[in-house]
């Protein structure tokens, strides 16, 4: 352990020593995330059935940079967003119900990123790839018991017939997994950097979160299990804070 320790310092130590500068880099913009319908052989949802949901929120995030001439590392804190939804349409007698549930997780993201000289004084391009990890609330809170939407709701042609609903949501991970890919544009003026935009892909690695789905049509039942992992796409713009300068050893 000692050993470990020892080389782990001696490699962040030699990254500040070869790095130019340290950046405070806050972020923001916007997230947009696609929900699809879990597709499993042991699910039994009706034909109208629909869980394809799509949505947009604000987007922030804030990053330290260490920047090299040609490419730098970056630590991040931001937010990886998850959503679903749940519908149903009980057509013989009227009655359509629709469950729309978004939230998200604290991630951190660990990344590598590229510079490409694109032949201009103001515009370099960037590519950039990493690692995500999102921490899910403890089992020992967020359990199905807690987190659950149960509602009945009646046909006013047909009074006794009805749709009834029972969504009970857990968490499965502690740790959410993502693979960062990103790029996009730099904005500098006296070779000094600005502004960048960035398109970023977070694709979720494993699911982290269960939604147990029970629903009726009066007398005849359904049910079914939708995972989630959380992917998403982002489009942020961010300006540097320039923190501190190192001389080079």
């Amino acid at each position: 352990m000692l050993k470990i320790n020892f080389l782990l310092s001696t490699f962040l130590f030699s990254m500040f020593c070869y790095s130019q500068t340290l950046v405070l880099r806050p972020s923001v913009g916007s997230k947009y995330y696609w929900a699809k319908q879990s597709n499993f052989s042991f699910n039994n949802f009706d034909e109208t059935y629909k869980a394809k949901h799509k949505f947009s929120q604000e987007a922030v995030a804030i990053s330290v940079e260490l920047l090299y001439p040609k490419h730098s590392f970056e630590l991040s804190y931001t937010k990886q967003f998850w959503g679903s939804k749940f519908s149903t349409n009980f057509k013989s007698v009227g009655v359509e119900v629709t469950n729309l549930s978004n939230g998200g997780l604290s991630q951190f993201q660990l990344n590598y990123n590229r510079f490409i000289n694109l032949k201009s004084k103001n515009f370099y391009g960037l590519i950039g790839t990493g690692l995500g990890l999102g921490i899910n609330r403890p089992t020992s809170v967020y359990i199905a018991d807690t987190t659950f939407t149960v509602y009945r709701e009646y046909s006013l042609s047909s009074p006794n017939d009805y749709v009834d609903v029972n969504l009970r949501q857990s968490s499965i991970k502690k740790i959410s997994y993502s693979a960062i890919f990103k790029a996009g544009i730099i904005v500098k003026l006296k070779n000094i950097e600005r502004l960048r935009v960035l398109a970023i892909y977070n694709l979720g690695l494993n699911n982290f979160l269960r939604t147990n789905i029970e629903y009726s049509h009066t007398n005849k039942n359904y049910s079914g299990i939708s995972y989630y992992k959380g992917s998403q796409f982002s489009i942020l713009v961010s300006i540097p804070i320039y923190l501190k300068r190192f001389k080079k050893k």
